[in-house]
């Protein structure tokens, strides 16, 4: 089984500029109903308001950086359609306002939850890892014992600026439904891709997006 870190861009030749956008003159994210108002692990009762304004040298691109580091994934109309030909977790798509100059752009944020996986994870075979950040050869190999092990454990070591904590590996049961997109919380903060959709991705000449190999998955 294959996962790939999914970033935006920076290729400039491919973005026109970095960064693409940034938050919208006059949008306020701290008033009710802005997306800051929308928590990762639960869908809100209202559509969330977004608003980005899209520099006037960038190119609006099918993956668009996000600009306020929110969670998710912001995708046009075609990334889209492509999204919903394959295998997601509970997922809403809520459609934004991304303004380039007087024009309105077709954009999406991609809100995704998926409760059930930390209990699909093999326990007996996973493993965490806590790194020192002055030498690869002083680490410390954990066992995955529980969701609420690992959520400790970031929350601990998310201000330890001398170590870091990450999946070492991680083994999913058989029982487990493969999604094309997933969510490592605590672990892993960029959303990760099949490797069947970043084939058809690249297929399609999809655009603003940079792949990496997620090793720790077996």
């Amino acid at each position: 089984m294959l996962y790939f870190k999914i970033f935006n861009s920076d290729n400039l030749d491919e973005i026109g500029h970095y960064p693409q956008t940034k938050l919208k003159a006059g949008y306020n994210p701290s008033l009710p109903e802005s997306h800051w108002q929308v928590k990762s692990n639960e869908f809100p009762d209202f559509i969330p308001n977004y608003e980005l304004e899209l520099h006037e040298k960038a190119v609006p691109t099918n993956l668009i950086d996000p600009a306020s580091g929110s969670f998710g994934l912001v995708v046009d109309s075609k990334l889209k359609t492509l999204f919903q030909e394959f295998n997601l977790p509970p997922h809403h798509f809520y459609p934004i306002k991304i303004y380039q100059k007087s024009k309105l752009l077709d954009y999406y944020w991609m809100h995704f939850i998926i409760s059930d996986f930390w209990e699909n994870i093999d326990m007996d075979k996973s493993t965490l890892r806590i790194q020192s950040n002055t030498s690869k050869d002083i680490y410390i190999i954990l066992p995955v014992l529980s969701k609420e092990y690992v959520e400790k454990l970031s929350l601990y070591y998310l201000h330890k600026y001398e170590y870091t904590l990450f999946a070492d590996k991680l083994y999913f049961k058989d029982s487990f439904q493969i999604y094309d997109i997933i969510d490592i919380e605590f672990l892993e903060y960029t959303p990760l891709i099949s490797a069947r959709l970043k084939k058809e991705m690249e297929s399609q000449k999809m655009t603003g997006f940079q792949l990496k190999l997620y090793k720790p998955v077996k």
